[in-house]
Parts: C-alpha cells; structure tokens; sequence
C-alpha cells in the first residue's frame, strides 16, 4: 500500500488525517481498520510531506492554472465591458426601462439580451 492509497482509504472511511507542526494524527468518530491504522505508520513521513505540500501557500501553481480566477470587470472582456456600459448608458436617463421589475423599452430589451449574452471569458 502507498501514501496515496492510505490517503484515499482514509477519505474512504471518514478518518480527517491532520497535520499539527511535524505531528500526523487522525481524527474520526469510529475506530478506523487496522489496515489503515498500520499504513499510516508505515508511510507516516510520506503522509506529513504531502500533506505539509497541500497545505504550503507557497507551493507553485503551474502557469496557467491559477489557484483562484473571478470573474471581475477587471479581468473581462473587452466586448463583455463594451455590453455593459451601453447598457447602463442607456438604462439610466430612459424613463421607460425600470431594471428591479424587469421592464425594458425595446432598445433596452435588446441592449439587456447582448449584455446577457456577452461571455464575460476572454476568448482565445
């Protein structure tokens, strides 16, 4: 049995494995099997460096996988942003466009539908 393997039969049967310090310990409500009790010592430093690199904020990120990606106005499209001030633009003099109720004028119905559909994803 590897680290891996009692990393995942410890998923398997509910058992938290927990790191405190260089301290590897379980937490569980029921008494875990003696297979994986025994695997846990066996790969005990195997386990406390995987786990320690799990939880390591300085562990790289490959390049172009970034840890967290929101959306914002910042990160979109410039089409997407292009769609949303037209939109305001117009929703905010015309009197017959009242957005809380859903009530667009035929202008704004339309320039609501673009901006709806506009990914906000930069497309490549």
């Amino acid at each position: 049995m590897s680290a891996a393997e009692v990393l995942s039969m410890a998923k398997a049967e509910g058992v938290a494995l927990v790191l405190t310090g260089d301290r590897l310990t379980w937490r569980a409500d029921h008494q875990p099997p003696v297979d994986l009790l025994s695997g846990i010592k066996a790969h005990r430093l195997e386990i406390i460096a995987a786990l320690g690199a799990a939880n390591d904020p300085q562990t790289e990120q490959a390049a172009d996988q970034p840890q967290h990606f929101i959306l914002t106005a910042v990160t979109a499209s410039p089409e997407w942003r292009q769609a949303r001030d037209q939109y305001h633009n117009h929703l905010m003099p015309c009197r017959a466009c009242y957005a809380p109720t859903g009530r667009y004028c035929a202008a704004g119905a339309d320039l609501r539908t673009t901006y709806n559909s506009t990914p906000m994803e930069r497309v490549q």
